[in-house]
This record gives C-alpha cells, sequence and structure tokens, in this order.
C-alpha cells in the first residue's frame, strides 16, 4: 500500500510540475462567444483597402495608417484612372501636399504615376510635430485644353484628400501578480480607467471625443500579457473588420489601430491567453500534495496498526 502511495505521489507531483512549466495554456479556452453571441474569430486586415478610381472619382488616395506618432514616416499611395492615364500623354504626376489642423503645409511631394495608374509617396513627420488632425491633398494639374478630353471629368474631380491624425505614445502600466506591463496607446480621444480583466481576458478602456468627428486609437498590448486569438470590441459587440487594423503582430507585442465615430465607447482587446496566475496554480498544487502526503500518512498508520 506504501508503494502505490508513493508512486501516486510522483505521478500528481509531475502533473502539477507539468501545470506550472505550461501556465499559457492552463489560462486559454474556447473563444468562439466573446460577445455573447457566437461566431468565428475576426480577421483583421494588415492594410486598407484602396478605392478604385473611375469616371466620376478619377484621382484616389489612400494612407498607410490613420494614426502616427511624431517623427514616424506617413506613406501615400492611390490611383489614377487608367482611361485618364491612357488619352492625357503629360499626365505623369500627382501633386501630394501636406497641411497640420492648422494649415501650415508639413510636406509636398511630386508622385509619378505609373502605366498601371498607380502612385506612391512617402514623407517624413517632425520628431514636435504637433498633435491633431493632419490632411493628404492629392491632385492632377492638367491644361484646359487636355482635360477636355475627358469632358465628364471636372477640374474639381481631379483633386482628392483623406485625413490622419498624429499623437503621442502615452505608457500605461498594468500590475499583474506582482508583474508589471505597459500598454501603450497613442489616440486623438480621451483615454481612460484602462484595466485588465484576467479572467475574461481583455484589457479594457473607455475613448471619448466631439460627437460627429472620427476616432482612431492605436493600441499596443505585450504577448506576455495577452495574446493568442484577438478580437476588438467596442461597446461590447465585435467591432467591424473593416474599421480595425492589425499593424503588427509579433513574439513580443500586438498593434490594432482602431477607428470609431466619437461619442463614449467603451473599447476592449480579447485574447484567448493571459498572463499566468501563478499563485494559483501553485495554490491548487500545494492543496494537491497537501492531501496527497494526508493520505499517504493515514495509510501508514492504518498498516502498522
Amino acid at each position: 500500500m506504501a508503494k502505490y502511495s508513493t508512486i501516486s505521489l510522483v505521478l500528481l507531483l509531475a502533473l502539477a510540475q507539468a501545470s506550472v512549466l505550461t501556465p499559457v495554456l492552463a489560462q486559454s479556452g474556447d473563444y468562439g462567444n466573446v460577445n455573447g453571441e457566437g461566431g468565428a474569430q475576426a480577421e483583421y486586415a494588415t492594410s486598407y483597402e484602396l478605392a478604385l478610381p473611375d469616371v466620376t472619382k478619377p484621382l484616389t488616395v489612400q494612407i498607410e495608417h490613420h494614426m502616427y506618432n511624431p517623427g514616424e514616416d506617413v506613406k501615400v499611395r492611390g490611383s489614377v484612372w487608367t482611361e485618364l492615364v491612357e488619352r492625357v500623354d503629360a499626365l505623369n504626376i500627382v501633386k501630394i501636399e501636406s497641411k497640420d489642423g492648422q494649415g501650415n503645409v508639413v510636406a509636398r511631394e511630386d508622385a509619378t504615376v505609373e502605366s498601371d495608374g498607380n502612385y506612391t509617396a512617402s514623407f517624413a513627420l517632425l520628431d514636435g510635430a504637433q498633435e491633431g488632425t493632419y490632411i493628404v491633398e492629392a491632385r492632377i494639374e492638367l491644361e484646359a485644353d487636355a482635360l477636355g478630353i475627358v469632358n465628364a471629368i471636372t477640374s474639381a474631380a481631379l483633386q482628392t484628400s483623406i485625413e490622419f491624425a498624429v499623437a503621442e505614445p502615452d505608457g500605461h502600466t498594468v500590475i499583474v501578480e506582482n508583474q508589471e506591463f505597459t500598454v501603450v496607446i497613442s489616440s486623438n480621444s480621451g483615454i481612460s480607467d484602462l484595466s485588465l480583466n484576467q479572467q475574461d481576458k481583455r484589457v479594457a478602456f473607455f475613448v471619448e471625443g466631439n460627437d460627429g468627428t472620427t476616432g482612431v486609437t492605436e493600441i499596443t498590448i505585450p504577448t506576455a500579457l495577452l495574446s493568442g486569438e484577438m478580437t476588438v470590441l467596442i461597446d461590447q459587440s465585435v467591432a467591424a473588420e473593416d474599421a480595425v487594423l492589425l499593424k503588427s503582430n509579433t513574439d513580443v507585442e500586438t498593434t490594432f489601430e482602431i477607428n470609431y465615430k466619437h461619442s463614449i465607447h467603451r473599447v476592449e482587446v480579447a485574447g484567448t491567453n493571459v498572463v499566468p496566475e501563478f499563485p494559483v496554480t501553485w495554490l491548487i498544487m500545494a492543496v494537491t500534495i497537501g492531501s496527497i502526503i494526508g493520505v499517504t500518512a493515514l495509510r501508514r498508520r492504518a498498516t502498522l496498526r
């Protein structure tokens, strides 16, 4: 009987040790019911979709991201209606101009139009760039006689624009089991009450801005804090996939860019793996070992009798 108890003790100790060595797996769970409605994991794009030009909108412009930090490079891309490119020989340049919220020009670039109508450009924000809403304007300059080749196009249609936000990154400290983690947020919204719900495996915070304006938040979460299959929720509903951009996903951290209309919203990023609850694991192991030792001692006393 004593020999059987010793073997049981060894096996259970091994199982308990395994639970400590693989704490993340112990935190994993089924993610399909993230907002109480079921459904599959959201698939977020890593770049925004570029609108296709046509006769009603012969020029398009897009930027790589909607949120930038001071000092970062802003990458611009777009397209010109191919029929316009083919019919106007002099059309080989798109003028790019960027302005800050006060209307000051911060960049001017000439983008070369390729044979397929696509163009690209980039410019660097100053390290001391002011926070706020910026605009990128793209335009085609044609002579009056060249414009007459395509009667359906007006000069107003040969220019377009898009906005983006600039904000300083702000680190938010989350303390879990005496470990400190930093969640970094850049936003044109007011951010408050950031917290981790360890049981539900979610980082949550509130955003607030002037009604009718567009809000954008970039959030970087350490994978040691939260990882796995990640989903963004706004006001307890899974955010539309085209409203969220997966900017990066590495072994170290995950970064999302989240777009929304301003008011007050609760934003959550949910995962399937959360920081391990080591004290709970050790408590379970201690209780298990204590129970085994107690049972073994009782069996030995019974044998001696």
